[in-house]
């Protein structure tokens, strides 16, 4: 019996200490009615005192960068809190209430907008958000929402790239001497709904207050770096494959009648390379994609190749006619070019016959010579200057846009 009146006692006391519907009725009655709580009016004492805004950001996530319109957009929502003298009441007059819930139109809030923004002006929140008042005038206002800020992307070392972009707030109506943002003890926070990009890692991210301008301003900064494995397997590998394949059309011969067609073809594959990545990449001539200069090389080198192919053929065409002048010195270039095997054979059987001079050896080479052996001379020289130009410039291209990326 003893027990369970105690028990009894227990539940008794704290039920006198919890606070009722009633007593939130009392509160909004006693700040909207009887002290006549006006939105309009700036919760200052004196007109002259500032308010001091503490505003931190709830990061959750990137959502979005576009490279073609250079548009960042994150989700989150903003932490602002200030003291409001106009919201406050005696906790213990109100049976220990020291906290409300008013809808975010039924009190005064500054008017924080997205500077930077991608679109037109928009309200913070909605008419469907609360804001937490607490006795003493605290007020605490969490908006949510998807920021679309304008980001300028330097595509120069795309996809090998680190892109720094900001999301800026101000306070658009009052000076700062009449508000003034201070810098937030949170700054920027995470939780456990944080979900990472797929594209972008995040290295850094701050804030900063602003207090040169006319107004008060705060900029969350993002310093970004892009996951270069999709565009590597999906755009850089096929490009350097097609590549290789342009300097393979001197390994075909010339009575195949299929350099010219093989040389379009990969012509033709490299253009449309060239312009799958034309449209991922933003319209600006302020900096320039080094992989879209690799691929306009490549494209450009292409053109060489059908140019000198062309030649080619119509020099193994001419027939029967006898070759002379610069094509013969050419050709006997050639042969003093080919692999050491192939002059082993030579002086080895000069050494048979008791002649040691690689001249004479020479001479007796170049003495019969077609214009099919010339196109064969040209194609040896073509494809080992090709196979050296081609594998330089890939790795001058690639060192120079991975050293600024680790």
């Amino acid at each position: 019996m003893v027990t369970l009146f105690f028990l009894c006692s227990v539940l008794l006391i704290s039920s006198t200490k919890g606070q009722s519907k009633a007593d939130v009725q009392n509160v909004f009655t006693e700040i909207f009615t009887t002290n006549a709580y006006d939105k309009r009016i700036l919760p200052l004492e004196y007109h002259n005192d500032s308010l001091f805004l503490d505003i931190s950001f709830n990061f959750l996530g990137i959502n979005e960068i576009n490279e073609l319109e250079e548009k960042f957009v994150t989700i989150g929502y903003l932490q602002i809190e200030w003291t409001d003298l106009g919201l406050t009441w005696d906790s213990s007059v109100h049976n220990g209430l020291s906290k409300i819930f008013v809808p975010q139109n039924d009190i005064w809030k500054p008017d924080i907008v997205l500077q930077n923004g991608f679109q037109r002006f928009v309200e913070m929140g909605g008419k469907f958000y609360y804001i937490q008042v607490e006795n003493e005038g605290q007020v605490t206002w969490t908006p949510f929402q998807v920021f679309e800020s304008r980001c300028s992307l330097d595509i120069t070392y795309y996809p090998f790239d680190k892109q720094t972009c900001h999301i800026v707030f101000i306070v658009w109506t009052h000076t700062l001497e009449e508000i003034a943002i201070e810098k937030s003890k949170h700054g920027i926070t995470y939780d456990d709904e944080f979900q990472e990009n797929s594209v972008w890692d995040i290295e850094e991210i701050t804030h900063e207050v602003s207090k040169e301008t006319r107004e008060s301003r705060i900029t969350f900064t993002f310093k970004l770096k892009r996951k270069p494995l999709f565009y590597v397997i999906n755009f850089i590998l096929p490009i350097i494959f097609l590549g290789l394949l342009n300097g393979l059309v001197f390994v075909i011969p010339c009575e195949s009648g299929e350099k010219t067609g093989y040389s379009v073809t990969v012509f033709l594959s490299l253009a449309v390379f060239l312009t799958i990545i034309s449209t991922v990449l933003p319209s600006n001539s302020e900096n320039t994609s080094i992989l879209g200069v690799f691929l306009l090389l490549q494209i450009i080198l292409g053109v060489v190749v059908l140019f000198i192919t062309t030649i080619q053929l119509r020099l193994c065409h001419r027939g029967e006619s006898k070759v002379t002048g610069i094509y013969k010195t050419f050709l006997r270039i050639t042969f003093r070019l080919q692999c050491s095997l192939k002059r082993n054979k030579i002086q080895s059987e000069g050494e048979k016959n008791g002649d040691s001079n690689d001249e004479n050896n020479m001479d007796e080479l170049t003495d019969d010579i077609t214009w099919r052996k010339v196109a064969a001379g040209i194609d040896f020289v073509c494809f080992w200057t090709f196979l050296f130009m081609y594998c330089l410039m890939t790795l001058i291209t690639f060192s120079y846009m991975l050293s600024s990326f680790y």
